[in-house]
């Protein structure tokens, strides 16, 4: 049996290659990984997941703390092979970027937030998958992010036993392992980077002092920019009322010396009507005011309309008469016409004027006989 010890983060110091390097070394043994991890890479945890499907000659101990990917990357493994030391803390949450001194806007922001929910997905479906939990149960490990000891570990499915160092003190030499190291960087892809740490390091006083600097930067514009401590607004009424604060609203205090009352003012643009009692306002209205102008203008249109109908009644009255008058003109031109000689002098015997000779002789008579009966 081999033994042993992945201690890191996953991604970093425990990866896919140092599990398969391990399995390639020992190909017909069974193999103990004494596991400590604070977490690590997702995706890694997910490769060594899948890698991991179906290997029975494996067994995983818990040492200390197994919190984040950790606590999913090995749960392909048959539950009974997954023990933990009793002093073993686990730690589970969601899937979450880590953002050092990178800029984002708010769509990248939100492309990352739909991203994260995709793992999300993935973690949840590999955890109801394997653990004697329930949705609405892993929520409540999940969301508050709370560590969880390895009686509750057990209960979950997390692992299936919990064992004490003394169990194994005399069975597990710590010297082996550098040996085991030198063997499993053989099958490695690339060497092991050494300096992760430190540039992780490197990396986290970048950020505090970014995280600082911003802070002094907000202390310095807070200073700068003007702090409005009252509206001092004047009345229609003709005083000047002090409003404390830079909103006026119900609830809004006074300066002392304002007596209660309702005002009327301008504020934003706009006309109140605010109502002051025992140093505070009780009430605003806005107030609408009639469109007098509007109205003003209404009526004057209403009045050049019945101007312009009385000017067409007129026109109208004028053409009835030009018709009347173009009617008789037309007949004295008839008359004309006929009654005219070649010698330019006009027969007053002819026919079409006799006729109307007569009728008019006949509108006489009835006259005279008319008056003379009134007589």
């Amino acid at each position: 049996m081999a033994k042993i010890i992945l201690n890191g983060e996953i991604g970093f110091e425990i990866t896919l290659a140092n599990i398969m390097g391990a399995v390639k070394l020992y190909p017909n043994e069974t193999i103990d990984f004494h596991v400590t991890s604070f977490g690590g890479s997702v995706v890694e945890g997910l490769k060594i997941y899948e890698y991991l499907q179906g290997k029975t000659n494996i067994n995983v101990i818990f040492d200390g703390i197994c919190a984040s990917a950790c606590t999913f990357c090995f749960l392909s493994l048959p539950k009974e092979n997954l023990k933990a030391f009793d002093d073993t803390q686990f730690y589970m949450h969601w899937a979450r970027f880590f953002y050092f001194i990178e800029d984002k806007n708010s769509k990248e922001l939100v492309e990352d937030a739909q991203e994260l929910e995709k793992w999300d997905k993935v973690i949840k479906d590999i955890y109801l998958k394997h653990l004697n939990i329930t949705e609405a149960e892993l929520n409540t490990i999940m969301i508050p992010e709370a560590y969880i000891n390895n009686i509750a570990a057990m209960g979950f499915g997390l692992i299936s036993e919990t064992i004490t160092h003394e169990n194994i003190v005399d069975k597990f030499k710590m010297p082996n392992f550098n040996e085991i190291s030198l063997k499993i960087a053989a099958y490695l892809p690339k060497p092991i980077n050494n300096n992760n740490n430190k540039q992780k390091e490197k990396m986290e006083n970048l950020e505090n002092e970014v995280k600082e600097q911003k802070s002094i930067l907000n202390k310095i514009l807070d200073f700068l920019t003007p702090k409005i401590k009252a509206l001092l607004i004047s009345t229609e009424e003709g005083s000047d009322i002090e409003f404390q604060g830079d909103v006026l609203e119900v609830g809004t205090s006074v300066k002392s010396d304002t007596a209660d009352g309702t005002y009327t003012l301008m504020y934003e643009d706009k006309k109140w009507k605010v109502t002051i009692l025992e140093k505070k306002v009780t009430e605003i209205v806005e107030v609408v005011e009639e469109p007098t102008q509007r109205n003003e203008e209404v009526e004057a249109l209403k009045a050049k309309i019945t101007e312009l109908e009385s000017q067409l009644q007129a026109q109208n009255t004028m053409k009835a008469e030009l018709a009347k008058n173009n009617e008789v003109i037309a007949k004295l031109a008839k008359l004309h016409s006929i009654n005219k000689k070649p010698d330019g002098s006009y027969d007053f015997n002819s026919k079409g004027l006799k006729n109307e000779m007569t009728t008019s002789d006949k509108i006489k008579e009835v006259r005279t006989a008319r008056e003379n009966r009134n007589k």
